[in-house]
């Protein structure tokens, strides 16, 4: 017994536990080699009638150049265009600036009010995304749609409340409240920049960091 006793107060204990995500944490983990930006409907006749819309571009725009930065796949609707007019020229600029940059773009026209058409599924499948970063308006109609859509086909869709918007902010409010109850994860830009980037000696860091000061 006391040979016993020497033994188990001698021996080593490893207090080392190797951290496991369980799956709905890791589903709230930004992966930055599966992850695309789906920006909805940034027109010139929309962001006007939207609530704090000088900020919702404004962000938008600082998120642009991050995907440039990190060469992230950009895609980018626009809802009945020959009534609602185009992209607003400073977004589109930034887009263009995103394809010279390297990012894998789709762009599309739509009538629908949600974005999950089959063009749509193709390219994430070719791109092999498995999470998205959805902004955009309106937060209660086009956004809220196709955002449930995405989710039911089981990807993870990351929704910065300070990239969207409605034209009244309570709709929007609403919007991100069930889409959070339906597993969206509902955060801001600068959770997103730092999300993908996990570490302050990341290359792009400093670059990211100047954005947001």
């Amino acid at each position: 017994m006391t040979e016993l006793i020497e033994k188990l107060s001698t021996k080593t204990v490893d207090h080392h536990v190797e951290w496991q995500p369980q799956p709905a944490l890791y589903n709230q983990q930004i992966n930055p080699d599966h992850i695309a930006f789906l920006m909805i409907d940034m027109q010139e006749r929309l962001l006007p009638k939207m609530a704090d819309s000088a900020e919702i571009i404004g962000n938008n725009l600082k998120f642009l150049q991050v995907c440039a930065l990190f060469r992230l796949p950009v895609i980018y609707t626009e809802q009945y265009p020959q009534g609602l007019g185009s992209t607003i020229p400073e977004i589109k600029e930034a887009l263009d600036k995103c394809e010279a940059a390297g990012c894998p773009m789709l762009y599309f026209s739509k009538t629908r009010m949600s974005v999950l058409t089959a063009n749509l599924s193709l390219f994430l499948r070719q791109h092999n995304i498995k999470q998205l970063i959805v902004a955009g308006i309106e937060s209660h109609v086009c956004i809220y749609q196709s955002c449930r859509d995405i989710l039911s086909e089981g990807y993870s869709i990351f929704l910065p409340e300070d990239m969207t918007s409605s034209r009244r902010t309570e709709h929007k409010k609403q919007a991100l409240h069930l889409l959070d109850k339906l597993g969206a994860t509902v955060n801001n830009l600068e959770m997103l920049i730092f999300d993908l980037l996990q570490d302050s000696k990341a290359p792009n860091f400093k670059a990211c960091q100047a954005l947001i000061k």
